[in-house]
């Protein structure tokens, strides 16, 4: 589905980003859904113990959208 960009009479159009836009787009959902991103050069390990913490913090913390 290409990006669609209308162009604007009042603003000047300096590059036309929308094809590399939408490739990027598309190289990013491949990546994602073929499990190449994100790889492990692309985040930072995270102790034990601090993650056992987070886990308890959102399931102490969870809600449910309803009762916003």
């Amino acid at each position: 589905m290409p990006l669609i960009l209308n162009h604007i009479s009042f603003c000047k159009h300096y590059a036309k980003l929308d094809n590399i836009i939408t490739d990027a787009i598309k190289t990013y959902r491949e990546e994602v859904k073929t499990g190449l991103f994100p790889a492990k050069e692309h985040s930072y390990p995270m102790d034990k113990e601090e993650y056992e913490k987070f886990i308890q913090f959102i399931n102490e913390n969870e809600t449910s959208s309803l009762d916003k």
